[in-house]
């Protein structure tokens, strides 16, 4: 999402769009990520170590594609075959079926 102010700069988030920890990511222009950089707010608001190395493990695994869409659940889940979503939803219809006929006894 643009920067309100801030042209040329973004905000992201890891767990959204990479499918990593929850991580404030700015993405801009040199002198725009120093402006963020060098406001005050910024040392109250910086990663920690443990996230930083969550959202370095994240990103190599997008090296190796396959690996990604197997290890990545939210990217496994955007790739996922129809065949397979579709077989899917059946065993979970036959699933809910079952147990409405329990609850409402027929």
């Amino acid at each position: 999402m643009p920067c309100r102010g801030y042209r040329g700069s973004y905000f992201q988030r890891g767990d959204k769009i990479l499918g990593g920890p929850q991580a404030g990511i700015i993405v801009g222009e040199k002198d725009l990520i120093r402006r963020f950089r060098d406001n005050q707010l910024s040392r109250a608001l910086r990663v920690d170590k443990l996230t930083l190395a969550a959202l370095e493990a994240t990103l190599r695994l997008y090296h190796d594609p396959e690996k990604a869409r197997y290890e990545i659940p939210v990217l496994r889940m955007l790739t996922a075959d129809t065949r397979d979503l579709k077989a899917r939803a059946r065993r979970l219809w036959r699933h809910l079926k079952i147990g409405l006929r329990r609850v409402i006894g027929r």
